[in-house]
């Protein structure tokens, strides 16, 4: 990060566990994390010719989602089903692109 000009510092954790994946084995204990809020990363990175792109999901995007929210909590019922394919639909709308039939 030092070299976007954003410090020098990282916060440096050895932990056993991840806040992702939690059922996967953690090989590599140690974190290193910087705190800097969005409006510096953005900042930053368009200073030195960054780009931010949206992105939609794709259909096999989404039926991974549904995946694992199903082998999480089981079948959902229609009415959840039909927040989750919305919210999904909401953010293929705000990327300009249209959703997934």
């Amino acid at each position: 990060m030092t070299a976007l000009g954003l410090g020098t510092a990282p916060f440096v954790e050895d932990a056993a566990d991840t806040y992702t994946d939690a059922d996967r084995l953690v090989v590599h204990w140690r974190a290193y994390q910087w705190n800097h809020g969005i409006g510096e990363m953005v900042t930053a990175l368009a200073r030195h010719g960054g780009e931010l792109a949206l992105a939609r999901p794709t259909k096999a995007d989404r039926d991974a989602f549904l995946a694992k929210i199903r082998a999480r909590f089981g079948q959902p019922d229609p009415e959840s089903l039909a927040r989750v394919n919305a919210v999904l639909d909401q953010h293929a709308a705000m990327s300009g692109k249209q959703p997934v039939a």
